[in-house]
Order: structure tokens, then sequence, then C-alpha cells
């Protein structure tokens, strides 16, 4: 896990610089990294309430299928450009 945390650190500020202009790159690494510190937030908070409710084997399914499931969606929708 931390090594695909250290990729798409490195990784933010190339990209945004090249999608962005001059004048909001300052904006859009802010929002970059305000979605990231609030997934990184929730991310042990959903998956203890998925652990309430159900086992561990079940609760890790279920983020094996969120994340295919979002996988899936960004190569979709990167392919229609």
């Amino acid at each position: 896990m931390l090594t695909g945390v250290a990729f798409t650190i490195a990784s933010i500020s190339p990209l945004i610089s090249k999608i962005v202009t001059r004048k909001s790159y300052g904006t859009a690494l802010g929002a970059m990294e305000t979605i990231k510190d609030v997934g990184q937030a929730l991310g042990p908070i959903v998956m203890g309430v998925i652990l309430m409710f159900t086992s561990y084997k079940l609760a890790f399914i279920i983020v094996a299928i969120i994340t295919s499931t979002s996988l899936l969606l960004n190569m979709i929708l990167s392919s229609r450009k």
C-alpha cells in the first residue's frame, strides 16, 4: 500500500501541471490533496462500519469490489478522450 501512496504523491504535481493552466495550478493541487486526505481519513471509518456488521473476509471482499469498480470506471472514462 505504501508504494501506491508514494507513486501517487510523486505523480500528482506533474499531472496537474500538465492538465491545468499556471493560474489555476494552486487551486487544482489543493483540490487533489483535499480529495486524497478525505479518502485517507474516511477509509478506516468506512472499514470500521463495514466490520461492525460483517466479518473481515466479507469486508475485504466488499473493498475489493469497490476498488475493482473504481478501476473499471476509470478505465472506461479515460478511454473516451
